[in-house]
């Protein structure tokens, strides 16, 4: 009796044990942690990439970005933390991000998105200019561009009555740009569905001399579309990788595409040495596309890419663009475009551009415009 006792009483624990055990696993999905509003993320700030081909006080300006995004109200994550991070895990490109160090930034600083910079063009001459272009990446396994925007500025954009509006300054005129830039930013993550269209100052002015499109975009699913580093036949260092960015930010803006982070295809081509003398060739197309599992694949050439040092003389952008479809692997979109800032100016300089990147920007969205288009 005694030991029937004992068993029942074993069993009866057991049983009570396994109850707990399973009440405790069904709730432990609670147990996760709610995602925090896009408004109150902490945004790790990369150290800004230098693509003008001058020195430029890359510090400051780092300094002076998280200076205006906390006047703003966003939260940022310590410099010298995010420092620390890039340090530990030899990371030495700042102008991208793939989904490893994404999701190692996101478990060791708690950063909920990375902010990425990039500096086109700095000139401390007078009048100063200055030309950024920036995009926020969610931090995790897969990083998705979340935001982006540009900011090209001069000291003689707006020179009103008597001179009263140029800006002489270099420093005056870098915290006006790094402020727009922040206050867009604030903005968007206030309202998400901000998100702005693709239209533009005179875009039918800046749209693409020659095109031929066999493009239809999908409707009810967004198609995935990987941009590839432009081939530079310009005098301009760097002009490709500028390119790139423009192209970057106005798929992103358009809203149309799922566009890939230049972060993850750029370490996907070093992890398979692709190698561009004049492009990249039809294998390592083919390769990137099934490796990365996109729909589209954008390349193209900057034929120019000029700005001009002091005022009087106007900027110049010329280049080529093609989209490869992955499944047919055949062209589905060709363009060329070529402008100057004095296009279509004939009082008092009005509508004049005064920067290549302000023109690149009005250029490719007019371009997106029409590739993103139904017709």
């Amino acid at each position: 009796m005694n030991s029937l006792r004992s068993f029942l009483n074993r069993f009866c624990l057991l049983l009570f044990l396994g109850m707990l055990g399973g009440c405790a696993a069904a709730q432990a999905p609670l147990r996760f942690e709610a995602v925090a509003p896009e408004s109150e993320w902490r945004i790790a700030v990369f150290p800004i990439e230098n693509l003008s081909g001058v020195p430029a006080p890359l510090k400051e300006l780092r300094s002076e970005l998280m200076e205006e995004m906390r006047g703003v109200g966003l939260r940022t994550v310590e410099a010298s933390v995010v420092d620390r991070f890039m340090a530990q895990h030899w990371i030495r490109y700042s102008g991208g991000i793939d989904g490893e160090d994404a999701r190692a930034l996101r478990q060791e600083t708690g950063a909920d998105a990375v902010l990425i910079t990039n500096l086109e063009l700095y000139d401390e001459t007078y009048p100063p200019k200055l030309a950024f272009i920036s995009r926020l990446v969610i931090t995790g396994p897969n990083p998705e561009i979340f935001w982006m925007d540009s900011v090209s500025l001069t000291g003689a954009d707006a020179p009103g009555i008597l001179g009263l509006g140029l800006i002489e300054d270099p420093r005056q005129l870098r915290m006006k740009a790094l402020g727009q830039l922040s206050s867009s930013l604030e903005r968007f993550l206030a309202d998400p569905e901000s998100r702005a269209g693709a239209n533009g100052l005179f875009p039918g002015r800046y749209a693409p001399r020659f095109q031929y499109k066999a493009l239809e975009v999908a409707t009810e699913t967004r198609p995935t579309i990987t941009v590839i580093p432009f081939f530079n036949e310009s005098t301009r260092k760097h002009a490709g990788e500028i390119q790139v960015l423009h192209f970057v930010r106005e798929l992103v803006r358009v809203g149309s595409f799922s566009v890939l982070e230049p972060g993850v295809l750029r370490e996907k081509m070093l992890n398979m040495r692709v190698i561009m003398q004049d492009g990249i060739s039809i294998p390592y197309i083919d390769l990137l596309a099934n490796t990365l599992n996109v729909d589209y694949l954008l390349t193209g050439k900057v034929f120019d890419y000029q700005d001009v040092t002091g005022g009087g003389a106007s900027p110049k952008v010329d280049y080529s663009v093609q989209v490869i479809e992955k499944g047919t692997k055949k062209v589905v979109w060709t363009s060329s475009s070529w402008n100057r800032g004095d296009d279509g100016v004939y009082f008092y300089d009005w509508g004049r551009i005064n920067t290549a990147s302000a023109l690149a920007r009005l250029m490719t969205r007019a371009l997106v415009r029409d590739l993103a288009s139904k017709r």
